[in-house]
């Protein structure tokens, strides 16, 4: 944060009895340089209902003061407003004399909503961890606030366990490490019997005792009477009076009373230091790690995972035993095609079905228990938030990824072969895959109100692509352009063994486009109509650089047999051709002849041919309209003025067609490199022990050990 927040310096006493014109809502002749903050107009509405109307009023430096009234009077949502949370139709407010805008209230002012119990599945020390961790508290200041707020008997025990009154504590401790100059609580005596009222008002006496100041949302006048020093009367929205608890009274005609009034600001200079990153990774790692969720889809995807690889085991045993009396059966067994693409495969289906809900928990839980407002009040951009989440989700994907590993480590001891370019290359795929659904339930989490709901927005991306892969795909025209936006084309390209740079940076540009969106979102204190044009504007920008994304046509085989490549003799020809080659073909797109051509001839020429450009006749075909056209099935070439026709797919008659065209001759072929193949006949029976026994055994111990108390406050419990 770049700006500093000067506390005023000492003077003289601060007049606390002047009696304010309910119409202003501020003291006549109260000194300008007394008041830390000064709201001119509060204006809100919900549809049609005035929730604040024209709300002004000072709060002065060091004190405690109380915004008092009945139900409803609107005390929540001016704390809100004031916090930056809530969006309001105007909102002027100054802080020491200067504009302060609802995007940099945050650095000065810390607000502690009611009824909120944040990050219930975590320890009630590792909550404080963390916001300690964000604003650099030393242990000293811990361990005080900790037995000021007398949290000790539950540090071990978990947010949710926490009976109302230990759950405010732990908020007002929060509140503590906090170090804004203001800080709001709305009801902070919600859940304290008397004596437990008395011991929390000595310590926010001690609090504002250090240079804070406090705004307390009460509707008790008890209460309020105990702590508080000056007062705000709020009744249907609109500020009736603000003052001393005798000036209040004597506007409404009730008899007088006594009040304490000591408190002078102390001099300071307050600036909140820029926040580490690593605090808030730790924080979303253990609310991915101390959930249920991740450990429940491990569970699940261990069956899953390790019967398809017991299968694929099976099958390629069966093929491997005709392959060993046969070497050109043996050339065409691949473990990319017989292993890794089936083991992968089921955890596609479980990261497609299972991972929403992990990825969304990382936000939709924060949003349902309110810690989200604690959390946009930290000094943490927006992108910052989202980044560490998506983070989060990565872990989590690498975690939902231990079954599939641990059946590459089992192909390994069965004396399995891996080619560890197609290996890595196959898993970087997964890993796009998996950040991209991530991304996408992040954005399904910002702009839900709940989880169940951000869970169907995601669940209709990731189902609805195969929705579109069984329907769509192969039909001409829009149709096709529709299938191409399925998120299972993805992966189709890594499990061919290719390595697209075009489609690396389309998958990138869709992830950080759904992750701005969620950025978007995120600010709960953002009007919609602004968060929609923003969304117009993420959208707009990721649809260019998809555009571009499109044009890169580089890549890489990354696969032993080199089956997306022609051979090394014919490749060097080809690249050296700088002609421009059009091939124009007469087929319609769901002809079976035209993906055999795409697949053994187009797409090898597109990536090795500098000039290349490849159409079909008459724009889009079908093989119904074309039954009796001569042509149909023709294949034409045009190289630098000469061209040809072929009628066949196959590469062993297309290129010497071409050599021809570019008059050059055949090269020999490159002597070697011919693809072995890996047959190999196991019984893959053994591995079903470990998926069924033994991984589920480490999972429950890993769950279990993500629930234990940590080391460093096993210590500060003892000390404390």
């Amino acid at each position: 944060m770049d700006r500093a927040f000067q506390l005023v310096p000492p003077g003289p006493p601060i007049q606390r009895n002047a009696q304010l014109p309910a119409e202003s809502g501020r003291a006549s002749g109260q000194a300008d340089d007394q008041v830390l903050l000064r709201v001119d107009s509060i204006n809100k509405r919900y549809a049609d209902e005035v929730v604040l109307a024209d709300v002004a009023f000072d709060i002065q430096a060091g004190e405690i003061i109380g915004i008092i009234g009945p139900n409803g009077a609107g005390k929540t949502t001016l704390l809100e407003v004031l916090a930056g949370t809530v969006p309001a139709e105007s909102s002027d407010v100054q802080w020491l004399g200067r504009p302060l805008p609802s995007s940099r209230r945050r650095e000065a002012i810390f607000y502690l909503p009611d009824g909120v119990r944040p990050y219930q599945d975590q320890l009630v020390t590792r909550v404080l961890s963390f916001f300690a961790d964000v604003y650099r508290r030393p242990a000293d200041e811990v361990t005080s606030t900790i037995e000021a707020v007398r949290l000790t008997p539950v540090l071990s025990k978990r947010v949710n366990s926490l009976s109302k009154g230990y759950g405010r504590r732990l908020m007002l401790a929060l509140g503590l490490l906090a170090p804004h100059p203001l800080l709001l609580m709305d009801e902070p005596f919600d859940g304290f019997d008397l004596r437990q009222t008395s011991e929390i008002v000595g310590v926010l006496r001690k609090e504002v005792s250090k240079g804070r100041t406090l705004a307390l949302a009460i509707h008790q006048l008890l209460d309020a009477e105990r702590v508080c020093d000056r007062f705000i009367l709020l009744a249907d929205g609109h500020v009736r009076g603000v003052g001393t608890l005798n000036d209040l009274r004597e506007g409404t005609g009730l008899t007088s009373g006594s009040l304490e009034d000591i408190f002078l600001a102390l001099p300071e200079t307050f600036q909140i230091q820029k926040a580490r990153l690593r605090p808030l990774l730790v924080k979303e790692l253990w609310e991915i790690l101390g959930g249920r969720a991740l450990w429940t889809m491990l569970v699940l995807m261990c069956p899953l995972v390790g019967y398809s690889f017991f299968q694929a085991v099976s099958l390629y045993g069966e093929a491997s035993a005709a392959g060993l009396q046969s070497p050109v059966l043996a050339s065409s067994l691949s473990p990319l095609d017989g292993i890794l693409v089936p083991t992968l495969g089921a955890s596609y289906v479980a990261v497609t079905l299972l991972f929403p809900f992990v990825a969304i928990r990382v936000l939709g839980q924060e949003k349902e228990s309110g810690a989200l407002r604690l959390l946009v009040q930290m000094p943490y951009r927006s992108s910052t938030l989202i980044a560490a989440k998506l983070a989060a989700v990565l872990v989590a994907w690498v975690f939902s990824s231990i079954p599939a590993f641990s059946a590459l480590v089992i192909w390994r001891l069965f004396g399995g072969h891996l080619f560890a370019p197609e290996t890595l290359n196959l898993l970087f795929g997964h890993l796009l895959y998996g950040l991209l659904v991530g991304a996408i339930a992040l954005f399904a989490a910002s702009v839900s109100e709940s989880a169940a709901t951000a869970a169907i927005v995601t669940l209709a991306f990731t189902i609805g692509s195969w929705v579109l892969d069984f329907t769509v795909a192969g039909h001409p025209g829009l149709l096709e352009l529709v299938a191409n936006l399925s998120l299972t084309q993805v992966l189709h390209t890594f499990e061919q063994g290719q390595l697209s740079l075009g489609l690396v940076a389309g998958i990138g540009t869709a992830a950080c486009g759904f992750a701005a969106l969620a950025t978007v979102w995120l600010p709960p204190g953002v009007h919609v109509r602004n968060k929609l044009v923003g969304s117009i504007a993420c959208v707009l920008a990721a649809a260019i650089v998809l555009g571009l994304a499109t044009q890169i046509r580089f890549s890489i085989d990354v696969t032993e047999d080199q089956r997306n490549s022609f051979p090394v003799a014919d490749q060097r020809v080809l690249a050296s051709l700088a002609g421009p080659l059009v091939v124009t073909v007469h087929l319609a797109p769901e002809d079976p002849r035209y993906a055999d051509l795409q697949r053994n001839v187009l797409a090898k020429l597109e990536r090795v041919l500098p000039n290349i450009s490849v159409g079909l006749a008459g724009g889009r075909q079908s093989v119904a309209t074309n039954a009796g056209d001569d042509r149909y099935g023709e294949v034409e070439y045009n190289y630098d003025g000469r061209s040809d026709i072929s009628r066949s797919t196959s590469p062993r008659e297309i290129l010497p067609l071409l050599y021809g065209l570019a008059d050059v001759s055949r090269p020999a072929p490159a002597p070697g490199g011919d693809y072995p193949g890996y047959p190999l006949v196991i019984r893959g029976e053994v591995a079903l022990l470990w998926f069924f026994g033994g991984l589920p055994l480490c999972i429950a111990l890993g769950w279990w050990w993500s629930r234990r108390l940590p080391i460093d406050y096993r210590k500060l419990q003892k000390e404390a």
